[in-house]
C-alpha cells in the first residue's frame, strides 16, 4: 500500500492517479479537511511547537495512515482545545519532517501551497 504522501506526490503531477484512491476512506477524511471550509480543523493556526521525529520515515508509514483515519477528532467541539493540541502535536511527532508537513497544510487548508496540482477544483471534478 503507497502511503499518503506518495499518492499525494503522485497526485501533484497527474490529479487522474488519484482516482485510483477514491474508495480510500482515510484519504477522503484528509482531503476533506484539508479542503472543505466546514471541515476545518478545531485547531490555532500555525505550527505549533514540536520536535521533529528523528527515525527513519520509512518505520512511521503506518502513523499517518492512524492519523488520517482519525483526523477528525481535530473537529471537535466537545473536548478541551488543551486536549486537540496536545493530540495534534502527538500527531506531528509521530510522524516523518514531510508528513508533518501534511498535516499541518491540511489543518490550515493550505494543501494547494504544498501541492500546487492538487486544487479543491481538480479534486471535485
Amino acid at each position: 500500500m503507497p502511503t499518503i504522501q506518495e499518492i499525494l506526490v503522485e497526485a501533484n503531477e497527474n490529479i487522474d492517479t488519484i482516482k485510483q484512491h477514491v474508495n480510500n476512506n482515510y484519504l477522503r477524511n484528509l482531503m476533506e479537511i484539508a479542503y472543505l471550509p466546514e471541515k476545518k480543523a478545531n485547531l490555532p493556526e500555525g505550527e505549533p511547537p514540536f520536535k521533529d521525529n528523528k527515525i527513519h520515515p520509512a518505520q512511521c508509514g503506518g502513523a499517518m495512515w492512524q492519523i488520517a483515519k482519525k483526523f477528525d477528532t481535530f473537529l471537535r467541539t466537545d473536548s478541551k482545545p488543551i486536549k486537540r493540541e496536545n493530540s495534534f502535536i502527538q500527531a506531528l511527532e509521530s510522524v516523518s519532517p514531510m508528513d508533518g508537513k501534511i498535516l499541518l497544510a491540511a489543518k490550515d487548508q493550505k494543501m494547494h501551497k504544498l501541492f500546487p496540482g492538487l486544487t479543491f477544483k481538480e479534486l471535485k471534478d
